[in-house]
């Protein structure tokens, strides 16, 4: 791997690593998305999901759906996105690195598991 992630912007679903940078580097070539962050979300099936939150073109009429199915129709099984979310924007440290413990918060509120 040429692109190393932290191990906490890797998530592991159903027993495969899913390194988030892979599937953002990704989502950041569709012309409609101008930012992406790439979180492991929980799943029942798999134990975690990876989930893209993006920030869009303000022009762009592009659904999330549609980048979702643009998205998986280009990765692997395992990287599959089981949602993508638009946002305004995404929250930055004051260095500009995204914050995605805040992030991924609320859709871990009340299960045991790391964010």
């Amino acid at each position: 791997r040429i692109l190393h992630d932290r191990k906490k912007d890797m998530s592991i679903s159903g027993g495969v690593k899913v390194y988030a940078a892979d599937i953002e580097v990704l989502m950041l070539k569709h012309a409609d998305l101008i930012d992406v962050a790439v979180i492991g979300v929980p799943s029942d099936q798999w134990g975690e999901s990876p989930m893209a939150l993006c920030v869009r073109r303000d022009d762009a009429t592009v659904s999330e759906e549609d980048v979702r199915e643009w998205a998986n129709g280009q990765l692997s099984k395992t990287q599959r996105l089981v949602a993508v979310e638009f946002r305004d924007s995404l929250p930055r440290s004051t260095i500009g690195k995204i914050m995605k413990r805040e992030l991924r918060a609320p859709y871990w509120e009340g299960r045991a598991a790391r964010i």
